[in-house]
């Protein structure tokens, strides 16, 4: 069952690509103040229309001084201001909530403390930067991850190489409307498309440890020759090698079809508490296993 009901899902989901964009005089801004200059001698050409708009920030295309097509990710102004409002509003709200004891055992606020972590690293672009060149390095062929040019980067400016697709969100859209068809040059297989989503994912997750964490409808292009693009690598995870054989083993022994061996790698995933029903949780984490 869904958290919120879809009215209000569909609306939030504007978030990712339909923001309504800032001024081009408050790009401009930005853009010149953090990286020292003049557009005009940043860039041979800087489009003001914005290809994607969304709640941190929106991207825009431009040409560089030696003809390279890039697309430029602009901080909206203020964010961090705002940002540390709703944190302080949300940790008192959370506060609340624990001293209750609605949660139980859990604590709202080490969650929302946790949320707030990494909201402001999506603030900081040069980290963000980094995230995407060690993807980068260790993508497969079907998977792309845009070039960063650090020369035009900073905490709130990133400079990347323009990929060419469509977000999972637009062809979702177009599927749906039944004009999936006028897609054909961006993505001219859906399912070879997806199953190359799927490999990379897995490749992140699995080989490399090192993965893309937040991958919506709008962060994910679906590219020519049916590879996928990975896009705002805000929020990354990474999962430590003994803690890649354990999920390997449970999965593959669930495969196989060995439900008390795949329970077996599946529990040492998690450390109980004094007050840990571990019989309850061996039963019910099997039900779901078999099924």
């Amino acid at each position: 069952m869904d958290l919120l009901p879809r009215e209000i899902t569909q609306e939030l989901s504007k978030l990712f690509e339909s923001v309504r964009p800032m001024p081009a005089a408050e790009v401009r801004r930005v853009v010149e103040s953090e990286l020292g200059g003049p557009i005009r001698h940043l860039f041979a050409s800087f489009d003001w229309n914005p290809i994607a708009s969304a709640s941190i920030a929106q991207v825009h295309q431009a040409v560089t001084r030696d003809g390279a097509r890039v697309a430029v990710k602009v901080q909206r102004r203020g964010l961090d201001l705002l940002l540390e409002a709703d944190m302080r509003n949300l940790d008192r709200l959370a506060a609340a909530v624990d001293a209750l004891g609605i949660m139980g055992e859990l604590s709202l606020r080490d969650a929302v403390r946790e949320f707030a972590t990494y909201t402001r690293r999506e603030l900081d672009f040069e980290m963000e930067a980094r995230t995407a060149d060690r993807l980068r390095r260790e993508a497969i062929a079907s998977e792309i991850v845009p070039r960063i040019l650090w020369g035009l980067s900073t905490r709130r400016v990133m400079t990347m190489e323009f990929i060419e697709g469509v977000s999972i969100g637009r062809a979702i859209a177009a599927l749906q409307a039944g004009r999936f068809a006028g897609l054909a040059l961006e993505a001219p297989d859906l399912k070879a498309s997806l199953h190359n989503l799927a490999q990379a994912s897995l490749h992140q997750m699995f080989v490399s440890g090192f993965f893309h964490a937040d991958p919506h409808p709008g962060n994910i292009l679906l590219c020519r020759g049916n590879r996928v693009a990975f896009l705002d690598f805000g929020i990354f995870g990474q999962i430590a090698p003994d803690q890649r054989e354990i999920m390997a083993s449970y999965i593959e022994q669930l495969v196989a079809g060995d439900v008390d061996e795949s329970f077996r790698h599946y529990s040492r995933l998690y450390t109980p508490t004094a007050s840990t029903d571990f019989a309850a949780f061996k039963r019910e984490s099997k039900a779901v296993l078999s099924r």
